[in-house]
């Protein structure tokens, strides 16, 4: 419950600071009231008696029946900075009077508001009226009697600061935690005593799980098991060394000196094997490392110690070996939680109801899960009740509620708060501005911080940013404040978790709103979830490979997406149909896609939104043929449709592919018609292999530079070789600087004018099965050294042999300039780099 209104000490101070500074100057400044410097020093005196008593009265503000302190508390700190706001008016109009220039701008302040002669006159009248006033509110506290509660001891009790564990409350969630400590504390030692650190933000249950290590029946092996509950903010050595003698066989004085009782400590350490925990140890760094230096005995021994503690500080001081720091439970874990505590089974209507978002106010802490359980179970059939545990402020629930009716929520933090310095104490709760769950830039926070004047300089030696910097250190050390470590990444381009074991995306991925490529292939994913569709920069997304990979949600809200790679996913069954809305897609591979044989028609059509498409694999479906619009893609460059094997015929819009520069239609054994080709100018590429139905090549084709027809009937070549001169067949060969032919027309060589037409090309690199060498394919070899030796295979590359199928019936003729890729990639790497700077650097790989 930590208000604005809790501020009231540390404003008073800040003010009575600085009345302090300006009494001196005032004195010698401000003359025409000679009682001025009198109400100065009157309410300076007034503001440091308040001090005092409202560091009492702060700490006995809580409950419903303090309300008028509360109040009271809210007045102090209002008239205190009304009174800072006066001095700092008056001096603001002084230094704009002295630094004015001229005469005529002096002359023209001295008639205004600003004249420092006037806002003299009327800072006295206000100040003696605010010294007035502020006397008035000092008597309130005798004159409404609740001078009482200021003055009455605050003792908290010093039980209800740790998560004590009643025996017949189950710890849920812990299992693993516990048998992590365990390991570490059965581990037996290779040097000096070990000091295990379990640290995390109050109400995790360190304590519990502590409890859990110290009652576990593996620690039965230690001579002595000893538990120290330690006074947070109070690290007495005397205390701790006499609690953990008197635990033992030994025996302790009752007027030992500290030095003899750190002896006795360490000789206990030394002489038995001791399982010693301090349970809520904090204090200064000086105390810690001389309770260090008590416990540590120089030598080796058996003995571990485990400390809990919500500073990440003190764990540091304080261990031998890298704190363990304590997660938050689940919501699963905070549920049974709060259901035991509540008493309120998972089929109890208001459960059903509530229960839930109840659940998530705990954020993953058990302590909030067991106090809003108790809650509810203080009244559980009443529905305000739950409808209060899921709406009001826990400050307000745990006021409204006696303390023998809930287990209390509050004390720790209250010890932890009224530790802190109180300048630091005002900064922190200036951040109570700030909306719950809100990222706050710490550079902003600072310049805000000085701008309100809450960072005094310790001894004017630390510059005011400097100090304020120690001020959020201290503050993350004890978990009041933590680093959103999310907040780095949001500024994150490009993320590779490719083969990682992951199946679902943290929900930490939706603040990523600048990521732009995204590589998850070879993981193990089942799904996309929804929240990707906030990532609207994403350009590449890659999820070749995922094996278990089922939906594919929010695809098509990636408006941005240039690269989207889905091969290899075999158990993506569906597609969402609204892909037209990635009118930006340039690369698309849906290739081998086994449990989404066929596309619905309706995609099929919605390719042709795809204003932008580039490069299409459509390798392994099953779709007997392709609807007419297909032909509109017209950006369209390269395209994979091989291992179709039902597809029967291209559409006649496929001639309107002016763009296209490589087409593979390799191993389509029911393709027979190719349709209209004439209007292929731009294509440099085709891969017919092994299309065993094929009834005609192509005609027209002026650019091609590669063919592949190997496996094709022996008519294909034929249709080739029938005409000469002038004819399309034969204006097609002259281009060709790539040809490979299957053994199967090897009869017909010998007439075959389409093979001789390569001359002056490229020189042939391997044939065999021949029993004779036509002259017109030795011609093509004039240059080479290697002759060419009938009925033998041979070889100019062992690049180029590696590409041949092993058989008895090689090749006829394999004609290249460069490597034709493996697996009915047709494109060559030189041609893949150029799509790859197409796409902005993003496709890696784009094997049509």
């Amino acid at each position: 419950m930590v208000g604005t209104e809790m501020l009231a000490a540390a404003a008073v101070s800040q003010v009575a600071r600085k009345i302090g500074e300006i009494i001196g100057a005032a004195q010698g400044e401000v003359t025409l009231c000679c009682s001025f410097s009198d109400d100065l020093e009157s309410i300076k005196d007034t503001l440091v008696y308040l001090e005092d008593l409202l560091k009492n009265a702060e700490r006995n503000s809580f409950g419903s029946e303090r309300a008028n302190l509360r109040h009271w508390l809210a007045q102090i700190k209002s008239l205190a900075f009304d009174i800072e706001d006066m001095v700092d008016d008056y001096y603001s109009s002084k230094e704009q009077f002295e630094g004015s220039s001229s005469y005529a701008q002096k002359g023209s302040l001295f008639c205004s508001l600003s004249n420092p002669v006037i806002s003299k006159v009327s800072m006295v009248h206000k100040m003696k009226s605010k010294r007035e006033l502020l006397q008035t509110r000092q008597h309130l506290p005798n004159q409404y009697h609740f001078i009482s509660h200021i003055n009455s001891v605050v003792d908290f009790d010093e039980k209800q600061t740790t998560s004590y564990r009643n025996s017949d409350i189950t710890l849920f969630g812990r299992d693993r935690d516990l048998e992590n400590l365990m390991d570490m504390i059965m581990q037996k030692s290779v040097s000096e005593i070990s000091i295990i650190s379990i640290v995390g933000p109050m109400g995790l249950g360190k304590t519990s799980l502590a409890q859990l290590v110290f009652n576990d029946a593996r620690t039965k092996a230690f001579s002595f098991r000893i538990w120290v509950h330690v006074s947070m903010g109070n690290v007495s050595l005397e205390k701790i060394g006499r609690d953990i003698v008197s635990q033992t066989t030994e025996r302790i004085e009752g007027n030992m000196q500290l030095q003899s009782i750190k002896n006795d400590v360490q000789t206990i350490l030394n002489k038995y094997s001791c399982l010693i925990v301090l349970d809520s140890l904090w204090g200064k760094d000086e105390e810690v490392n001389e309770l260090k230096q008590m416990l540590l005995t120089g030598i080796q021994t058996e003995s571990k110690i485990v400390v809990t503690t919500h500073s990440y500080k003190v764990a540091e001081l304080v261990s031998t070996v890298p704190p363990y720091k304590l997660s938050a439970l689940s919501e699963d874990d905070c549920l049974n939680i709060f259901s035991q505590r509540a008493m309120a089974g998972r089929g109890d209507p208001l459960f059903r109801e509530y229960g839930e978002e109840i659940v998530r106010r705990c954020g993953g802490t058990p302590l909030v899960a067991n106090f809003l359980g108790s809650v509810v179970n203080a009244q559980r059939q009443r529905r305000e009740i739950w409808k209060a545990a899921k709406d009001k402020e826990m400050w307000k629930l745990e006021e409204d509620y006696p303390e023998d009716k809930i287990s209390p929520l509050f004390p720790s933090f209250k010890i932890i708060y009224y530790n802190m310095p109180h300048e630091l104490r005002l900064c922190f709760v200036y951040c109570s501005i700030f909306p719950k769950g809100s990222v706050i830039d710490k550079k902003k926070l600072i310049q805000q911080w000085i701008a309100l004047d809450m960072i005094e300089s310790r001894h004017g030696t630390l510059p005011l940013d400097v100090t304020a910097e120690k001020y959020i250190d201290e503050l993350k050390a004890i978990y009041f404040l933590q680093v959103i470590e999310t907040h780095q990444l949001k500024q994150l381009r490009y993320l590779d978790a490719s083969t990682l074991s992951i199946t679902t995306l943290p929900p930490q991925f939706s603040s990523f709103n600048k990521l732009q490529a995204l590589d998850l292939s070879e993981t193990e994913l089942m799904e996309l979830p929804s929240f990707l569709s906030n990532l609207k920069g994403l350009n590449y997304l890659n999820l070749q490979g995922c094996q278990k990979l089922q939906e594919l949600k929010s695809l098509d809200l990636l408006h941005d997406l240039h690269y989207l790679n889905l091969s290899c996913c075999p158990e993506v069954r569906s597609f969402p149909e609204s892909i037209e809305n990635l009118t930006k897609l340039r690369f698309l591979n849906l290739s081998r896609c086994s449990k989404l044989p066929t596309l619905p028609n309706r995609l099929l059509q919605s390719f042709a939104s795809l204003c932008s498409l580039v490069d299409l694999n459509l390798s392994g479906f099953e779709f007997q043929m392709l609807p007419e619009i297909f032909g509109n893609i017209c950006s369209l460059q390269y395209l994979n449709l091989s291992e179709c094997s039902k597809l029967e015929e291209l559409p006649q819009s496929f001639g309107q592919l002016a763009y296209l520069k490589a087409l593979n239609l390799s191993s389509c054994p029911d393709l027979k018609i190719l349709g209209s080709f004439e209007c292929l100018t731009s294509l440099q590429f085709l891969n017919l292999s092994n299309c065993t139905s094929l009834e005609y090549l192509p005609l027209c084709l002026k650019k091609l530079q590669n063919l592949d027809v190997s496996g094709c009937q022996d008519g294909i070549v034929q249709s080739c070789s029938s005409s000469s001169g002038s004819s399309p067949s034969h204006q097609f060969s002259e281009q060709a600087e790539q040809v490979r032919l299957s053994i199967v027309i090897s009869e017909i060589i010998p007439e075959a004018p389409v093979i001789g037409d390569l001359k002056g090309k490229k020189k042939l690199a391997s044939a065999s099965g021949l029993d004779v060498v036509p002259e017109v394919v030795t011609k093509l070899n004039e240059t080479e050294d290697t002759p060419l030796i009938p009925g033998r295979p041979f070889s100019l590359s062992s690049s180029h042999s590696s590409s041949f199928a092993s058989s008895s019936r090689a090749p006829l003729a394999y004609v290249s300039s460069s490597d034709v890729s493996k697996n009915n990639n047709l494109v060559p790497n030189g041609e893949i780099t150029g799509i790859s700077n197409t796409l902005d650097n993003f496709t890696h790989n784009s094997n049509i």
